[in-house]
């Protein structure tokens, strides 16, 4: 008999239970479910994004492929900006929208635009980026300032932190500003500095980068022997 009652109060003491706190542990329940519903969703959903953004980087990138800069068509270069504004607007905060900035970049120094070009690079520069990409960015931002003739902003550009095979690209690109500015010696110094970067990144002879410490080294023999005379 006492065994039943015991049973009978434990019944009771889980209906009260139930009534104060059954509620409460539904709702749990229910929310539970829903927040891993709503997680699912949203990787979903940002899946889904990222495929869309693939596949318009990829017709961009197509399109940009399509024809050289010298014969690429209206249409082209329409369908190029297209896609990459797609990508800034639609997908903004992806590294394909960064990758976006520097194409319409690209297709802005093809035309002479030095001004759009510097823009859209400027933004990847301020925007959440790696840091690869960013370097990249400023590097080229740093020929665009050059060929405005800004060459103290170019200069400050390049003054940048990089490494390996980068490294040697921005010591190129500083020996040509150099060049601009008629600095032969200092140009040399920089080709010179990025022949020994390129080789010690591992990079096949770079003829051009070559060609271009043999002219300023030529440059200087011929100084230094008017000078003699």
């Amino acid at each position: 008999m006492s065994a039943h009652l015991s049973e009978e109060e434990q019944l009771e003491a889980l209906k009260r239970w139930w009534k104060d706190n059954g509620k409460g542990v539904v709702m749990a329940v229910v929310l539970g479910l829903g927040a891993t519903w709503g997680w699912n969703s949203y990787q979903d959903y940002k899946e889904e994004q990222a495929q869309q953004a693939s596949l318009v980087y990829l017709q961009m990138l197509d399109a940009e492929s399509a024809a050289s800069p010298s014969e690429r068509t209206e249409q082209q270069k329409a369908d190029i900006t297209r896609h990459a504004v797609t990508l800034k607007d639609e997908h903004a905060g992806t590294q394909y929208a960064y990758y976006a900035s520097l194409m319409l970049a690209k297709l802005a120094v093809e035309q002479s635009d030095l001004d759009t070009a510097a823009t859209e690079l400027e933004s990847v520069l301020d925007s959440g980026a790696d840091e690869g990409l960013k370097a990249i960015a400023n590097l080229r931002l740093a020929r665009v300032q050059a060929a405005r003739g800004k060459h103290q902003e170019a200069l400050a550009l390049l003054d940048s932190n990089v490494s390996g095979a980068l490294a040697a690209d921005y010591a190129e690109v500083r020996g040509d500003i150099y060049l601009q500015q008629g600095d032969n010696s200092a140009a040399y110094t920089a080709y010179k500095l990025a022949m020994e970067l390129a080789v010690a990144a591992g990079e096949q002879s770079n003829q051009l980068l070559q060609l271009k410490l043999n002219r300023v080294e030529s440059a200087g023999s011929e100084v230094a022997s008017e000078a003699a005379e």
